[in-house]
């Protein structure tokens, strides 16, 4: 195997390393452009391991000597400290002098009076304060008369937008705003940056080292974050080092995933949709046909034209910044950002800020977007139906359905002189489901098939229970029998097309998991769950 140096993955903030993908080249000139012209407010969005410090520090490196940079971390950070840290860096305080809170006219003052341009680095910016944002607003404006020698750099992860659509553009008429986005890279850009590191740590011929099936691995299980990136990599190449072994592998690259304790290591980091299903999404679809699933897992998800939109929609009949989710512990939140053509919830125009539940749909120009919460279950069968009048007599006043428990109290007096009734230990099932003693209903239900076979409404009651519990297989095999009892009962041959729909979601799910055309899946799934929705 080709000797490489245990820093080629190093996960440091030195400029040689930074990797220029599109998106960074695009930020980083943001930056530079901030860094040369007063009144910038660069926004570099990023998740952790995406490259923001490295492309910051690489920033720094190559700037002017008369830059002052004061970097300050948003975690935590009030208008005091903001102020203190500012006048510190541009009048430097000597040791043991007095601490005395300085005013904002001081720093002001300070800020207005000097030559060259200060910018502010502010990290974990999406934790940032409104206030302490204002506060840095009015310390940035310029006295009448005085130069403005201030820009802003603020680098976060998601949410950081979202403080800027809290604080409104008004407010920020007077910065030349530059939003930036860094997204995980691709598997060509992976496979691109794993070389080049190579390449920095000294190698001349990069593809020396891992096998060309190795790179698609690599992105799966990373995700295409270079910091997992780097972390993978190292790991691999320590393996393959103790293993004497030639070019690095698939199979080595997916045992550092393990050593490394990764979740998905076994599947190359692929999730399932059978899982992914299961977590909160939002389905874009215009005229009936999906255009896509977004997850719904970040702070807040932008929908507009613009192709900077986490759910972007290419429609003349959309706005560039049309809505916006917010997600917070209480759940999700729809806004309509003074759209054009405005954003409807179930019919209705948005104008204040809605909390959204599963099912709901969201209308942007002609293009519709459903939710879909994790609790939520698809299964929507239809009960708990009553016996037919021709087999059924008025045990119970009718007074008493209002109250489940009372009516269940009665029915089993009934019960204990007329064990064998058929529509009182149906009533009985009845009664258990309304109250939610479903494993109870269920027996109930069970035992009134094998010895009352004949009675459709047993087998659909029955069925219904069992689809909520996820026995769609034997709910299909109750409801078949329904149909062939009652071909004309509606309500079972609905419920029956319901459970054929869930069984084809998953089919299509396993299908999926063994298929590298995932996208087409995930429509056919999207599309059923709408079905299911109706």
């Amino acid at each position: 195997m080709v000797k490489v140096s245990s820093a080629a993955f190093r996960s440091v903030p030195d400029p040689a390393l930074l990797y220029l993908t599109d998106q960074h080249a695009r930020a980083l000139a943001f930056l530079q452009l901030a860094m040369r012209r007063p009144g910038c407010l660069a926004t570099i969005v990023g998740e952790d391991g995406c490259g923001k410090t490295l492309l910051v520090s690489s920033a720094i490196n190559d700037a002017d000597d008369d830059l002052t940079v004061i970097q300050l971390d948003g975690a935590g950070l009030t208008e005091d400290q903001l102020m203190r840290e500012t006048l510190t860096r541009l009048h430097p305080v000597e040791p043991g002098a007095g601490g005395l809170l300085p005013g904002l006219t001081t720093v002001r003052s300070a800020l207005a009076a000097g030559r060259g341009l200060v910018l502010f680095v502010i990290s974990e910016a999406h934790l940032l304060s409104q206030e302490v944002f204002q506060t840095l607003q009015v310390m940035s404006r310029p006295e009448k008369g005085w130069r403005r020698r201030v820009s802003v750099a603020l680098i976060g992860q998601q949410g950081l937008e979202t403080l800027l659509y809290t604080i409104g553009w008004n407010e920020l008429i007077d910065w030349k705003v530059l939003m930036a986005r860094l997204p995980p890279l691709g598997p060509q850009d992976t496979t691109g940056y794993i070389r080049h590191r190579l390449s920095i740590a000294g190698l001349d011929n990069p593809d020396s080292v891992f096998e060309s099936d190795s790179y698609r691995v690599i992105h799966r299980l990373s995700g295409g974050v270079p910091a997992r990136i780097n972390e993978l990599c190292d790991k691999a190449l320590d393996i393959s080092r103790e293993a004497r072994s030639g070019l690095v592998g698939a199979g080595q690259v997916r045992a550092a995933a393990r050593a490394l304790e990764w979740p998905g290591a076994e599947q190359d980091g692929v999730v399932s949709l059978s899982e992914a299903t299961a977590k909160p999404t939002i389905t874009l679809s215009r005229d009936g046909e999906v255009q896509g699933i977004y997850p719904l897992e970040v702070e807040r998800t932008l929908i507009g034209r613009d192709a900077d939109n986490e759910i972007p929609i290419d429609s003349p009949f959309v706005s560039r910044h049309h809505a916006l989710i917010v997600r917070d512990e209480r759940g999700f939140w729809l806004s309509d950002i003074n759209s054009t053509n405005g954003t409807f919830l179930n019919g209705e125009r948005v104008s204040d800020q809605t909390r959204l539940s599963a099912g709901d749909h969201i209308r942007a120009g002609r293009h519709e977007l459903v939710i879909s919460m994790p609790a939520e279950s698809v299964t929507r069968l239809q009960g708990t139906a009553r016996l037919g009048d021709n087999m059924r007599e008025t045990v119970v006043d009718e007074e008493a359905h209002d109250n489940p428990r009372v009516a269940l109290s009665l029915i089993d007096e009934e019960l204990a002189v007329h064990p064998d009734k058929i529509e009182l230990q149906f009533e009985r099932g009845c009664l258990l489901t309304d109250l939610g003693r479903k494993e109870e209903a269920i027996s109930v239900f069970d035992q009134l098939v094998r010895n009352h076979a004949g009675v459709p409404e047993v087998h659909n009651n029955l069925a219904v229970l069992l689809a909520e519990r996820g026995d769609l297989l034997q709910a299909r095999a109750e409801l078949e029998k329904a149909v062939r009892l009652a071909p004309a009962y509606t309500c079972a041959h609905e419920n029956l097309g319901d459970i054929y729909l869930q069984l084809a979601t998953e089919e299509f799910g396993a299908a999926a998991d063994n298929s590298d055309d995932k996208e087409s899946y995930q429509k056919k799934i999207a599309g059923i769950t709408r079905l299911l929705r109706t």
